[in-house]
């Protein structure tokens, strides 16, 4: 039970739900521990930036005049310096074309997962090092334990049998 009320509080504060800034203090710590807030931007981030262009959004030149006729947004330029627009979508469902524009697009709605700037390796290596501590306390707690007990003690036939008759 205690493993699941553990895996619990760790997706519950690992910022998607929750912001991180207003889960209040004692609870917070679950917030910098939880491997779930540490790994979701990293696997965000590798699944949308390598990503093909997405073919329902056009580019266009966010400086041009014509840009604000037909709704250019340049809040996330690709690597050409062009901004996005949707044809057939509205502007609220129009995240972007490419990987990095749709990251820009969705941290906007959820920072604390989408918004790491390409730092995957520094999020894996706090993966890594939040489970080798958890693992390091589960393996304390393990030898704590087994320290508590007593090592049976060997029985002669003449003890058991005094047993049976003092039942």
């Amino acid at each position: 039970m205690e493993f699941l009320e553990t895996w619990t509080l760790f997706f519950l504060f690992n910022g998607i739900t929750i912001p991180v800034d207003s889960v209040i203090w004692p609870f917070r710590i679950f917030t910098y521990i939880s491997p779930y807030r540490w790994a979701q931007p990293a696997i965000d981030y590798l699944a949308f930036i390598y990503t093909a262009p997405y073919a329902d959004a056009a580019p266009c030149d966010a400086s041009a005049t014509s840009a604000s006729a037909i709704g250019c947004q340049s809040t996330a330029l690709d690597d050409d310096g062009l901004g996005f627009y949707c044809p057939h979508l509205p502007p609220a469902g129009c995240l972007g074309r490419t990987g990095k524009q749709l990251l820009a697009g969705v941290s906007q709605q959820f920072p604390t997962i989408f918004d790491i700037g390409g730092d995957v390796m520094g999020y894996i290596g706090i993966c890594v090092a939040v489970g080798i501590v958890i693992k390091f306390a589960f393996l304390a707690t393990f030898v704590g334990e087994c320290r508590k007990g007593e090592v049976p003690k060997a029985g002669g036939a003449s003890s058991g049998a005094s047993d049976r008759h003092a039942i």
